[in-house]
């Protein structure tokens, strides 16, 4: 009897063991993502088991007081590391399409190559972006996915191209609620979900 209970054990352990070893982000990831602020479409790359290169366009609602609403260009960098990837594996949650936590450094750019509004004369500044975010990520259904993110971000406005001196810096609070659409999934190789 001990014994059946001992191998019943160990053989849980070498199956979790094996399964938490296949915990990681998935190879690639395209998707588009809505939200109150804007539309993007992004692409995210796995570097390690755990962290992620995305890349971004899209474009961001903006408000100006002569203007109003205006939609405006954006490319954003961010690395993300996805830290609780392991303990969700391990607790049987799910983990497809890289649904954990994370943390990241999020630098976005607004070039003034355009803007898209009522007003032919509207314009926007040249604009820098660095929020470091925590944020988490929920595969809703196979395509449909949820994400949510808080921080504090650093942003500086150029009202020149040739004079940086003359410019605009603050902090701001970095909070968003988006909803996405995946195109294209690329799992991590070895990867099986048992759920």
């Amino acid at each position: 009897m001990i014994k059946k209970l001992y191998l019943t054990i160990t053989i849980i352990f070498i199956h979790l063991s094996a399964y938490s070893q296949n915990a990681s982000v998935e190879q690639s990831n395209v998707g588009i993502q809505v939200g109150l602020l804007g539309t993007w479409i992004h692409f995210e790359s796995k570097l390690t088991q755990s962290i992620t290169f995305r890349t971004e366009f899209g474009f961001d609602f903006d408000y100006s007081n002569s203007e109003g609403s205006i939609l405006t260009p954006s490319i954003s960098i961010e690395p993300r590391w996805y830290y609780n990837l392991k303990t969700r594996n391990n607790r049987f949650k799910n983990i497809e399409g890289n649904s954990g936590n994370f943390f990241s450094i999020r630098t976005t750019f607004t070039p003034d190559w355009f803007v898209i509004s009522k007003d032919e004369s509207a314009s926007v500044y040249p604009r820098v972006i660095i929020a470091p975010t925590w944020g988490m990520r929920r595969l809703l259904s196979k395509k449909i996915m949820s994400e949510i993110g808080f921080g504090v971000g650093y942003y500086k406005e150029y009202y020149s191209k040739y004079d940086t001196e003359q410019s605009e810096q603050g902090w701001f609070p970095n909070l968003y609620l988006r909803i996405g659409f995946n195109i294209k999934r690329t799992p991590p190789s070895g990867y099986k979900q048992y759920l």
